[in-house]
């Protein structure tokens, strides 16, 4: 049998696994999506709309930003108490669902404070504590602008792609159903990641991230410089190998 690549989350598991079925001649690539989005990233270009809404010329000094990507009702509902809290904060919700229904439920919950982005301008963007996004596609280029990012789903299933906004070095929150997933357990380990449970713990996290956002990003980076090249490693098998067949 010739070489079996793996390039899954569970890449040891899956080798013990097949190593029970007798197949041994198995090499453990790593995730090809961390190159993925190491490359997405390095062509990300400048969003203008979102330049208005983070540096705006009215404030005397610029806010944090929180970046909350694929969220869904219950990450909002943790948004809207804490944007009461922290005045010092903008916050970029881009919602994993963006029918019309769901967005007027967020639009609701931030009761005037906000801005939708398809409608938006230079200068509701300048004056809003809140973006809502309701387009597809800008979620990986909108993590470019965070301070700190909110990953969600995870009080539901399981949640959405941390690998996308840790790239940028900053520090990544998400809710506790994140056990499938090898990424999040590693950002956590590197002290790049907090998940949390319930209202208190994601006040007191988020707190923590926007004060230690340098060092949790550090973090963040080099744990995805240190998962990086899987892609180089399945082609040099693949393409620079003879075979032996």
């Amino acid at each position: 049998m010739g070489l079996l690549l793996l390039s899954a989350q569970n890449d040891e598991n899956s080798k013990e696994l097949l190593h029970k079925y007798g197949i041994d001649n198995v090499s453990v690539a790593g995730d090809t999506r961390f190159d993925r989005a190491c490359a997405v990233a390095a062509q990300t270009k400048r969003i203008p709309e979102m330049e208005h809404f983070v540096t705006p010329k009215a404030l005397e000094q610029p806010k944090q930003i929180i970046v909350a990507g694929s969220t869904w009702q219950p990450d909002e509902q943790l948004f809207a108490r804490y944007i009461k809290e922290r005045e010092d904060i903008k916050l970029v919700i881009v919602p994993h669902e963006v029918n019309e229904t769901h967005l007027q439920q967020i639009f609701q919950m931030f009761e005037g404070r906000y801005v939708r982005w398809s409608e938006a301008s230079k200068h509701s963007l300048a004056i809003s504590r809140v973006v809502v996004v309701d387009t597809m596609g800008l979620l990986s280029k909108l993590y470019k602008y965070a301070t700190v990012a909110y990953v969600g789903g995870g009080f539901g299933v399981g949640i959405h792609n941390t690998v996308e906004p840790a790239v940028y070095g900053i520090p990544v929150l998400f809710g506790p159903n994140y056990g499938k997933f090898r990424e999040a357990k590693g950002l956590i380990a590197a002290g790049a990641a907090v998940s949390v449970k319930d209202y208190a713990s994601f006040r007191d996290s988020m707190n923590m991230a926007l004060e230690t956002a340098e060092q949790m990003g550090e973090a963040a980076k080099q744990y995805v410089n240190s998962e990086r090249g899987a892609t180089e490693k399945i082609y040099k098998e693949l393409f620079q190998k003879p075979s032996t067949n």
